[in-house]
């Protein structure tokens, strides 16, 4: 809220700031040119050329700000999609997507390999150490997982609790 005062006073004082320059050069032209019907003529000028800076300084305002929305917006919504799509403990890809995955590539005539693999006595882990230690636990196999996925190319996925999903592409 702050932020935003100090940058609404910044605004205005640069609003000022140009109108007065603006003001200035028309006295100055004024000065130049004939006094007395210059100053008549920049009286009734002063008014509109106030307008129409008022109203271009507003729309690049109104431009800007449409922009940051769209940038925020935007931001927002790829994280929301990702929120959505992955698991939010590990970071790899969540059942729906490996089920979309999986839909979408084995239609396709290539041939893969689809395993699920799941972490044997996981459950007494997490009844001895607690969800701290557990969370931890699939923290580091996520993070081995997905370096597994870079290397190799494999689509990983965490399909349920301590089960995880891989579709490879046999090369041969």
């Amino acid at each position: 809220m702050k932020n935003q005062k100090t940058i609404r006073r910044v605004r205005l004082l640069s609003f000022l700031t140009e109108a007065f320059l603006l003001f200035a050069a028309v006295l100055l032209i004024c000065w130049k040119v004939n006094f007395v019907a210059s100053v008549f003529a920049a009286a009734a000028a002063i008014p509109m050329f106030l307008s129409l800076y008022l109203t271009v300084r507003l729309e690049r305002l109104a431009g800007n700000e449409l922009e940051i929305s769209r940038t925020v917006l935007a931001k927002s919504d790829a994280e929301m999609k990702y929120r959505i799509e992955h698991d939010d403990l590990m970071g790899l890809p969540n059942r729906r997507i490996a089920e979309e995955y999986l839909s979408e590539h084995l239609v396709n005539s290539d041939m893969y390999s689809v395993l699920i693999a799941d972490i044997d006595g996981f459950k007494t882990v997490n009844e001895s150490y607690g969800r701290r230690m557990t969370d931890s636990v699939l923290i580091n196999i996520g993070d081995t997982l997905k370096a597994l996925n870079r290397e190799r190319g494999w689509f990983i996925a965490r399909y349920g609790g301590d089960e995880f999903l891989f579709l490879i592409e046999n090369l041969h």
